[in-house]
């Protein structure tokens, strides 16, 4: 067999994934942690006078695994420790592939003769500890430790291999004999016989730098070596014929099927409910007034299903205009409210609790409020969404629609971050990226999908949805890039993409309108319309009918956000300012256009500056806590 290249074959490929940077400087962390500078005994306090470790290897590719450890402490020490590596690396060469196969061991049934022992497995090892807290031993101590070595199935179609280092590289420690032994189950080929190859030295040595005299017989390899200095490995590698193992210990990716399953189920029940529901049609009117004994918030809460600053700060005017308020303006442009009289007993929770967070005494000057208002306002805009129930509902589907979304994005982060044989963090990271812009994409369209006001807008949110889109897709090849390391293939995964990039775009025509906003729908957009066309002479006779028509409609048109459009309709109309409201400049003819952005623009900002210290004294933050086969190595401690 030609030599292949070693580099290759002990490379590690620390991850696939993300910006070359971070890659970077993920593997020269792991460089400092893997390969510690060397040490002297003098330096850790004890050497290895001898060091046996014997197994026996069985059909399944499991090492049954002995260790004789015979230490001679020259300082005082609790004891030894044993640490091994969850995964080892096979390069391309080895096997004629196109890229280096890493693979997850583990080391299960650990035992220590007599000795105290913990076992302990993070940040990628599996760590046994030996010895007492309590107790020091210093001079000569032996250690037999048993364990074993579960080497996964190989991936490989064309050979098996046997890839395995019976001395570690990160003993810090020198090692003055060491020797091995392992016994198959059965016979090796002949070929392989006079092909396994023996590597020694440093990390990445090519070559048997350490002199190991070994024998390779039919079932057994054998090797020993002298006067071993820290961080130096023995390793031996040789290709099989496939088949030799059976019935190695496999990834069963249980957990993926059954969320690929969920995906597909989901995103064709999403789509189903989007194409194929009923559609409604909205039957606008011809309109001058608001429909009866609806006020402006609540009118802003059907156009778009939410309740907003402007909804709430509208009810200013709008009690103005039913002469229970006064409105007065100051020299510095400061709006102070008069309270004229209360709110009818019957008027909705809403109402009255606004009211009360206006009026705790029978003045109230809107720059100065403070977190009483902010709390009282927080519960006025919970009471108005609640006017909407029951019979009064304005759609039914919204929560079928998020849950939907949710399902989706949740099975599309399972398989993204359990594609993969191995689990790395940054698999998590990935998923959690690409789920979490699908799940955007749900939320963006089923918030824009009921909102009235940016039906005419839809273009943003398909190109937020393209965008993230994108990017989501991106990670389906960071994601599935490898022919041996993931289960399934880009192609696959570019299907699950679509399927889910489908279901989550389509998510929010799930919603459905009830018959009730239709209707008002219907009323409403005629007034905006009106709002938006009105010719002179048919203001002039609605304004011969009514003096106060400007004024009554004038927090509609707030809440449509159409209220600069509305005083623009009646700047050739000589009108007065209104007995509710008094300017600091009372003398000069009143402006329609002036009156309202002053009204409009000094009761709604103190209003959104209120609902900004509601949302932050119930805001919180919070964060995240966060060579071959055996090899490893150990210490004192």
């Amino acid at each position: 067999m030609s030599k292949f290249n070693f580099n290759n074959v002990l490379s590690r490929k620390i991850g696939i994934h993300f910006i070359g940077i971070a890659a970077l400087l993920l593997f020269f962390c792991s460089a400092f942690v893997a390969f510690p500078a060397k040490a002297s005994a003098e330096d850790t306090g004890f050497v290895i006078t001898d060091y046996y470790v014997e197994g026996d290897w069985h059909d399944n590719n499991v090492v049954t695994v002995r260790e004789h450890i015979e230490v001679d402490f020259k300082e005082k020490r609790h004891g030894i420790f044993r640490s091994f590596p969850d995964r080892f690396y096979l390069g391309a060469a080895a096997y004629g592939g196109k890229e280096t196969l890493t693979y997850y061991s583990k080391v299960k049934n650990i035992h220590v003769e007599e000795d105290k022992y913990s076992v302990d497995t993070e940040d990628g090892y599996t760590t046994i500890k030996i010895g007492n807290k309590y107790k020091t031993v210093t001079g000569k101590k032996s250690y037999d430790i048993s364990y074993d070595f579960v080497i996964p199935d190989d991936r490989i179609d064309t050979m098996d291999f046997i890839y395995y280092s019976p001395l570690g590289a990160q003993w810090d420690t020198q090692i003055k004999h060491f020797s091995f032994s392992f016994l198959f189950d059965k016979d090796l080929p002949e070929d392989t016989i006079n092909k396994i190859n023996f590597y020694s030295g440093e990390h990445g040595s090519e070559e048997n730098a350490l002199n190991v005299t070994y024998d390779v017989t039919s079932n057994e390899i054998y090797g020993e070596a002298s006067n071993i200095g820290p961080q130096n490995a023995i390793t031996f590698y040789s290709s099989l014929p496939e088949g030799f193992f059976v019935k190695e210990k496999s990834v069963k990716p249980y957990l993926l099927y059954v969320f690929t399953a969920l995906l597909f189920l989901s995103s064709a029940a999403t789509i189903a409910m989007a194409l194929f529901k009923k559609k409604k049609h909205i039957v606008q009117t011809v309109q001058f007034y608001p429909p009866e004994n609806f006020t402006s918030a609540e009118v802003g809460v059907v156009m778009d299903e939410s309740t907003d600053d402007v909804d709430m700060a509208s009810l200013i005017p709008y009690w103005a205009a039913k002469g229970y308020i006064t409105i007065a303006e100051d020299d510095k442009k400061s709006i102070t409210l008069h309270k004229v009289k209360e709110l009818p007993e019957d008027a909705p929770d809403y109402q009255l609790t606004l009211y009360d967070a206006f009026f705790k005494k029978d003045t109230c000057v809107l720059k100065r409020l403070g977190s009483r208002f902010a709390e009282r306002y927080t519960q006025a805009k919970s009471e108005l969404g609640s006017e909407f129930t029951d019979d009064k509902e304005l759609s039914t589907g919204s929560g079928k629609a998020f849950l939907m979304g949710l399902l989706v994005s949740l099975s599309y982060f399972v398989i993204l971050s359990s594609n993969t044989r191995l689990k790395f963090f940054d698999d998590y990271i990935l998923g959690l990226f690409g789920a979490g812009a699908l799940l955007v994409i749900s939320i963006v369209h089923i918030t824009m999908y009921g909102n009235m006001r940016y039906r005419k807008k839809r273009i943003i949110f398909y190109l937020i949805a393209v965008g993230l889109g994108l990017i989501t897709y991106l990670n389906v090849w960071l994601c599935s890039g490898s022919q041996y390391n993931y289960f399934y293939s880009q192609k696959f995964m570019s299907i699950l993409f679509l399927v889910a990039f489908g279901a989550t775009a389509l998510s929010g025509r799930i919603i459905t309108e009830t018959d009730y906003k239709i209707e008002l729908l219907g009323k409403l957009f005629g007034l905006r319309e009106f709002i938006r066309v009105a010719e002179k002479p048919r203001l002039e006779m609605l304004i011969n009918e009514n003096p106060d028509y400007y004024y009554e409609i004038l927090p509609y048109a707030m809440v449509f956000g159409m209220a600069d459009e509305w005083a623009k309709r009646f700047e050739d109309f000589k009108m007065e300012s209104p007995q509710w409201y008094h300017s600091r400049s009372d003398d000069m003819m009143f402006n329609a256009l002036l009156f309202q952005q002053t009204l409009t623009h000094s009761v709604v900002k103190p209003v959104q500056v209120a609902n900004a210290k509601a949302a932050a004294s119930h805001s919180s933050s919070g964060g995240f806590s966060g060579g071959g086969g055996g090899g490893g190595g150990g210490g004192s401690w």
